[in-house]
């Protein structure tokens, strides 16, 4: 069995590539007229199929709610099982066998596809999919690709991986541009490959900004409207706004219920679309966005407004831009990231972290605090913004490295039944940039026990060390 830590690591360390400007893309000189019955759809899906992780995403969630601390473990349950119904009932087979989900797209045939072509399993892989693109292409057909996979910053995780520059050498080795009307990915940092895939040959692209957070039922969505007849543009935006719209309210609804004072104070004052991991998650659509699924022909040439792209952003946002261009007295936006590649490596001394927190105590749960971090965190980032018509803020976000153990084995470990301690550590500290901003601790916590076991880290701001963003 693969060791997931050991490959994600791997990921962590691999060099990234270095993004590709915008340019007026050559590769688009092709011309020629095709029918509805020469369209084919590709997808490249992970093995697995689909999940919506829906525990991850409620862990994030409650992380990101200023009542966080307040909900249970039990509520967090709560709150899955009634996110899960509220997506059930509006996306059919969603959640059902990624077989039954997959049906979705295979119903597409004949109707809006010649042939569908899923690529799982053994089939899921760079020199599977540049087969298929490949012969597609010199078939005739016009290609509309889904990717339903993991990924990160110029990265597909299928296989071997699949890169930009991987991509790019598709259409040097095929010769010419190949087919693709539309490529749609799901994975984290899709935009990252955006103009990979223009420059390969596609006409449009689309892949969240940052980590994704909300894969589903967003893709449903996009899915749905893209058959209705919605431009591509259209699809993908409506189907972001779409799943906030269904978030937001199933979150406050749920809120209002939950056995505490002022629920339904609480409840009102959560806005879904503002919170960082969201924003996170919003599509970036490039090239030509106007192409509908009745789009018949690749005829065009490149113009200023392909080079440009398209992405959902919250009110507050543009009145930061604003701030600054309509008004000398606007401040810059300050906004430092860090990233850790290696954790283990550049924060405290192994020895010293192989020794318990907080309580002391003389035995750690078998494990150092850096391995720990290794396994609960890929990369944390931080932001702190101090702009004059805004308040100021503080978001902190990170990737969680998959579990190698089900619950179902999980439970079968010896130490399962034994009681964890808690444990703590201060993680980094961010000072004060300037007089006026705010500083904040940043503390790791996990849960551990003498058997060498140990529950996800937790990543947060320390409260009671930290001073208040909102005004700085």
């Amino acid at each position: 069995m693969e060791n997931r830590f050991f490959a994600y690591t791997a990921t962590l360390e691999r060099p990234a590539a270095p993004r590709a400007t915008q340019r007026w893309a050559a590769a688009q000189s092709h011309a020629h007229a095709f029918a509805a019955t020469d369209r084919a759809l590709v997808v490249l899906i992970e093995n697995g199929g689909i999940d919506l992780d829906l525990a991850g995403l409620v862990d994030v969630l409650v992380k990101a709610l200023p009542m966080g601390d307040l909900i249970t473990d039990g509520m967090r349950r709560d709150l899955a099982n009634f996110l899960q119904e509220k997506i059930r009932s509006l996306t059919d087979t969603l959640l059902e066998s990624a077989d039954l989900a997959l049906n979705q797209f295979e119903k597409a045939r004949p109707g809006h596809y010649d042939s569908v072509a899923v690529l799982r399993d053994g089939t899921a892989s760079y020199d599977q999919l540049k087969a298929k693109l490949f012969d597609l292409s010199k078939a005739g057909k016009m290609i509309d690709l889904l990717i339903l996979t993991h990924g990160g910053t110029d990265y597909i995780s299928v296989g071997s991986g699949i890169t930009g520059q991987k991509i790019r050498d598709m259409k040097a080795e095929f010769g010419r541009p190949l087919n693709l009307r539309s490529v749609y990915m799901m994975n984290c940092v899709g935009s990252s490959l955006n103009q990979a895939w223009i420059d390969a040959g596609a006409k449009t692209a689309c892949g969240a900004i940052r980590n994704n957070y909300l894969p589903e039922p967003t893709t449903h969505f996009f899915w749905t409207d893209w058959q209705a007849g919605e431009s591509f543009e259209a699809a993908a935006t409506n189907a972001y706004r779409k799943t906030i719209g269904l978030m937001n309210g199933a979150l406050r609804s749920f809120v209002s219920g939950l056995p505490l004072p002022g629920s339904s104070l609480l409840a009102s004052q959560i806005d879904f679309e503002k919170l960082q991991f969201v924003i996170d998650s919003a599509p970036v659509i490039q090239g030509e966005r106007s192409v509908t699924i009745a789009s018949d022909n690749l005829s065009f040439t490149q113009s200023l407004g392909s080079s440009l792209a398209t992405t959902v952003v919250p009110t507050g946002v543009v009145d930061a831009i604003a701030a600054r261009t309509l008004s000398t007295e606007g401040e810059i936006a300050s906004r430092a990231t860090y990233r850790y590649v290696s954790p283990s490596s550049i924060t405290l001394d192994p020895a010293h972290l192989s020794q318990q927190q907080n309580p002391a105590a003389p035995v750690i749960a078998g494990i150092a605090i850096a391995d720990a971090i290794q396994i609960g965190l890929g990369a944390a980032a931080i932001a702190q913004a101090g702009i004059s018509s805004i308040s100021g803020s503080f978001s902190l976000t990170y990737d969680m490295a998959q579990r190698l153990l089900v619950n179902e084995a999980r439970q079968a470990m010896p130490g399962s039944q034994t009681g964890k301690r808690k444990y703590s550590t201060r993680l980094f500290w961010i000072g004060e940039i300037k007089v006026g901003f705010a500083d904040a601790e940043v503390i790791i916590e996990w849960e551990g026990n003498d058997y060498g076991e140990i529950g996800s880290a937790v990543i947060r701001k320390n409260i009671k060390n930290s001073t208040d963003w909102s005004g700085s």
